[in-house]
């Protein structure tokens, strides 16, 4: 019922839906705040959807998939430091999330901060999920930030065949147009 009400055009009124709701256990209540947060995101109010989840932290506390979409959205909200602050802290609790090491590094890596620090991240989840067409990006987009093309195209090469998604591509464009291949990236359709 919220998401046919805010798929209509009301926010507000879906939100009350999801407010009225009773839950049972601890699983429906991290339920119930994604769903809000989520609405709130596609509507790009990243504050509201940070302070549902944090609420929802409050009373389930480190709660990871909570901690995770909050830590997103605060980087969102352009909070970086609580968005690495809660990253690290999952991976204290989660030491085998891959998707954290890699947001974590994401959040370095495209602000060009700490780039050594990023690249050991980002490795930490290659080893943890080799597969992961997100994290071949990143390993791509890191050696980018190191200045290693070569090893940056390998991986970005691998990572949009695996996946032609367009941050992918932006990232793969952006490495070819650097290294001269500006024909290339043009044809890709992944420069402007």
């Amino acid at each position: 019922m919220a998401y046919l009400t805010n798929k209509s055009g009301k926010l507000n009124e879906a939100r009350q839906i999801l407010h009225k709701t009773a839950t049972k256990n601890n699983q429906q209540r991290i339920q119930l705040a994604m769903v809000e947060a989520q609405i709130l995101r596609d509507a790009k109010q990243f504050e509201s959807a940070y302070q549902v989840l944090m609420q929802g932290l409050e009373k389930l506390p480190n709660q990871p998939d909570l901690m995770y979409e909050a830590a997103m959205l605060a980087d969102k909200a352009g909070k970086h430091d609580a968005f690495e602050q809660m990253m690290r802290k999952l991976i204290e609790i989660e030491p085998d999330n891959a998707q954290a090491y890699n947001a974590l590094r994401y959040g370095l890596l495209e602000r060009n901060e700490r780039v050594p620090e990023a690249m050991n991240l980002v490795e930490k989840a290659y080893q943890l999920a080799p597969e992961d067409a997100g994290i071949i990006d990143s390993m791509g987009f890191g050696y980018y930030r190191s200045g290693n093309l070569s090893k940056s195209l390998e991986f970005l090469r691998r990572a949009y065949a695996a996946n032609p998604d367009p941050e992918i591509a932006a990232h793969l464009g952006e490495v070819l147009w650097v290294q001269g291949e500006k024909e290339q990236a043009k044809k890709c359709g992944m420069m402007h």
